[in-house]
Formats: C-alpha cells, structure tokens, sequence
C-alpha cells in the first residue's frame, strides 16, 4: 500500500473535493465575509472551525482544499486581535486607543514600514489607522519617512 500521495493525485483530489462540494464550500465563503464585513468576529472564527472540520473530513483532498483556499486567512488573525482588543478595550476602542497600540508596535524598531503597520492592525479601517499616523505626525511621536527603495516607514522620536 502506498504511504503518500504524489502531487498530482493530491490536486486531483482536491479537484474533486472542491466541485464536489462548491455549493457548500460557496456558502461557507458567503458567511464568513459577511460576518467579518458584520464584525461578528466570535461567529467568524466558529465557521472556519467548521469549515476545518468539513474539509478535513473530506479526506486527503479536502484537507488539501482547506491548506490551499483556508489556512492562513488572514481575516482569521484579524478576527483574533479583534475579539483580543475587545476583551482589552470593553467600552469600544478610540483613536486614542488605536494611536497606543500603533506606537508600542514601533516602540524598540529602529524603523517600520507603512505596510507593516496596516497589515498588524487590519481589524482597524484603513482611514482610522491612516488618521492616527497622521495625528502621531503632527505631535512628534513618530517621523514619516521613506527608505533607500522609497518605501514609506514611520520611526518613532
């Protein structure tokens, strides 16, 4: 009996997996943007459990399905830090809240990227994140500047 199973024979099966399933696979998707769309973040997280455990009762291409197309969203880290934040922050977070957080992730970095930034702090709105960099700016709590490529970073004075 063979142990493992070749590349190819793993993407067939996925194949199959993934039409077999579409309708269901389709759903799942549906429901997960709309409670990450809804912040419904405890309810997003319980369905990708759900959706793990179909694929990976599914067999080998469902597992493989699940890896391709699920693990490592990055909604799902996203959904985390923001039922953290929540828990952190009971009342709901302010700019000033957010301004915080920014400044001790650059706290002992010699410089960050922009991107960085706003891949760390996704659960917030991209204008919130990009209001308080300003506002750090504007104070003197951290400089705007742009690497030797021209990236943007932010370094913290």
């Amino acid at each position: 009996m063979k142990e493992y199973l070749s590349e190819e024979e793993l993407e067939d099966l996925e194949g199959e997996f993934s039409e077999r399933y579409s309708d269901v696979l389709d759903n799942f998707e549906d429901s997960l943007i709309d409670f990450y769309k809804r912040n419904q973040y405890q309810s997003f997280i319980d369905l990708m459990k759900k959706v793990k455990e179909f694929c990976y009762a599914g067999g080998a291409g469902g597992i493989e399905y699940f890896k391709n197309m699920w693990e490592g969203d990055p909604r799902l880290s996203a959904s985390v830090k923001s039922l953290s934040l929540q828990s952190e922050y009971p009342d709901g977070i302010t700019a000033e809240d957010i301004r915080k957080e920014i400044t001790f992730f650059i706290q002992g970095k010699r410089n960050v990227f922009a991107k960085e930034i706003y891949q760390q702090f996704q659960q917030f709105q991209h204008n919130q994140i990009q209001k308080c960099l300003s506002d750090l700016c504007k104070e003197k709590i951290i400089r705007k500047d742009y690497d030797s490529f021209g990236r943007l970073v932010y370094i913290l004075l």
